[in-house]
């Protein structure tokens, strides 16, 4: 069933996507909330810090509202069921 092997590769697809998403907003909420970024703030004019906390906290809220451990965890659930589907089809002979 070429469906099967489709929907597959699909969610195997959202899933890389999704936790490469989820990496990128992990990194830069590490970034923006260390010394790191404090000391660069620090240096710059009075409202960069302020910035820099109103944006970590949002990406954190989005991170976890968006629940995307848990869409990526579903999404490579079904593609391994898609993909066992289209694997138990493959000894099946088509009719014509």
């Amino acid at each position: 069933m070429i469906e099967a092997e489709v929907r597959g590769y699909y969610y195997g697809d959202l899933a890389s996507r999704t936790a490469k998403r989820k990496q990128w907003i992990m990194g830069a909420t590490l970034f923006l909330s260390s010394g790191a970024a404090a000391t660069l703030a620090a240096k710059s004019n009075p409202w960069v810090p302020l910035l820099l906390m109103t944006i970590t906290a949002l990406v954190s809220a989005y991170s976890m509202s968006a629940g995307l451990d848990r869409r990526v965890l579903t999404l490579s659930k079904l593609s391994g069921r898609w993909i066992q589907l289209n694997a138990g089809n493959q000894d099946v002979p088509l009719e014509t």
